[in-house]
């Protein structure tokens, strides 16, 4: 497929008709058709970051500066007002049920958007919030802090670990260099496999 822009950010729709690719500095998001390949571009009326896409049937992306724009999927629309988020947004993910959007947003921290409101909520304050991940059961959420996180240390990273539902932190996981790019939840849940891309020290 030929993109008129760096494809930086992917997702795609639940039922599999549509793949979407956002470009940051370009101001565009792609929509393509899997079935026979054709793309249709959108102007975009702020850079993209990542994106997300929700149960109902809307696909969030994140600003790499401020804010967050909503795209409907089914009629094709950018929907208004764009969502001031108080900062740049690093990464996404929303609850199997579609109910709650979290966004990771580096200095500020980890804010959730209940899903059709207009409004976020700080979870944490905690700075250097990169990339999230949830397992398929929506009952846990992994943050990865990058320069140090909560409890680290320049080039020594951590991962906190959230209940979704409640909204509240479980613990933190730190020690050596261990993330850098973002975390993976196996199918079942029960391994959490961590990216060192940018890890300071160690092949591991």
């Amino acid at each position: 497929m030929a993109l008129s822009h760096q494809a930086e950010c992917l997702a795609i729709s639940p039922d599999g008709h549509q793949l979407f690719a956002a470009s940051g500095n370009r101001h565009t998001l792609s929509v393509i058709n899997t079935a026979d390949l054709s793309v249709h571009e959108i102007r975009l009326p702020r850079d993209a970051g990542p994106l997300a896409v929700t149960s109902n049937g809307r696909l969030y992306i994140g600003s790499r500066v401020d804010g967050l724009m909503i795209f409907d999927i089914s009629s094709g629309r950018l929907l208004q007002p764009i969502i001031p988020t108080g900062g740049p947004v690093f990464d996404m993910a929303a609850t199997p049920d579609g109910a709650k959007l979290f966004l990771t947003l580096g200095t500020a921290g980890l804010k959730r958007l209940t899903i059709g409101e207009s409004d976020l909520m700080q979870i944490s304050d905690r700075v250097s919030a990169q990339y999230l991940a949830m397992d398929t059961q929506g009952k846990r959420l992994y943050v990865s802090y990058q320069d140090g996180g909560p409890t680290g240390y320049s080039g020594h990273d951590a991962v906190e670990i959230f209940d979704p539902a409640k909204e509240v932190s479980l613990g933190i996981v730190s020690g050596p260099p261990m993330v850098g790019g973002p975390p993976s939840v196996s199918p079942n849940g029960g391994l959490i496999l961590l990216d060192g891309l940018d890890a300071c020290k160690g092949p591991q």
